[in-house]
């Protein structure tokens, strides 16, 4: 193709006509506005994300009879901790007081954990610990 062609384009003498008016800056900004399709959806979200318990702090009283408790524990017996639990569900983290029953499997001092069937539970999550009669639980009796 030669330089001066007639099927060649000549970009200084072209021009775009435009059959739009221009618009203006204040209306121009809200179209680069973020859009919210699911209005009030971060709002709840919020609040299931509340829906977490603090951890209570441990009087003297009840750090006694924690020691006291867990100074007479052997793995095998029947026991009923409550403890604190942080979980994440469904993508929304909860965290509050578990209670879970079950027989003493294990008591790892070095990790400073208690195991309850399957359930690793730290010593530092623990509020209450009670020793459980076996006529309470006959379907745990051996």
């Amino acid at each position: 193709m030669r330089p001066n062609s007639p099927d060649r384009l000549n970009y200084e003498n072209y021009s775009i006509k435009s059959h739009h008016t221009p618009m203006d800056l204040s209306r121009r900004a809200k179209i680069f506005l973020p859009f919210n399709a699911l209005e009030g959806l971060c709002e709840e979200l919020n609040k299931k994300e509340k829906i977490s318990s603090p951890r209570r702090i441990l009087s003297e009283d009840e750090k006694d009879a924690l020691d006291e408790t867990f100074s007479r524990l052997e793995p095998g017996q029947m026991v009923r901790i409550s403890y604190y639990s942080v979980t994440v569900q469904d993508g929304v983290k909860c965290a509050g007081y578990a209670s879970l029953k079950g027989r003493l499997t294990k008591i790892d001092l070095d990790h400073r954990a208690l195991e309850v069937i399957r359930t690793v539970i730290p010593i530092r999550d623990i509020s209450r610990i009670e020793l459980v009669d076996k006529s309470e639980a006959p379907f745990f009796a051996s």
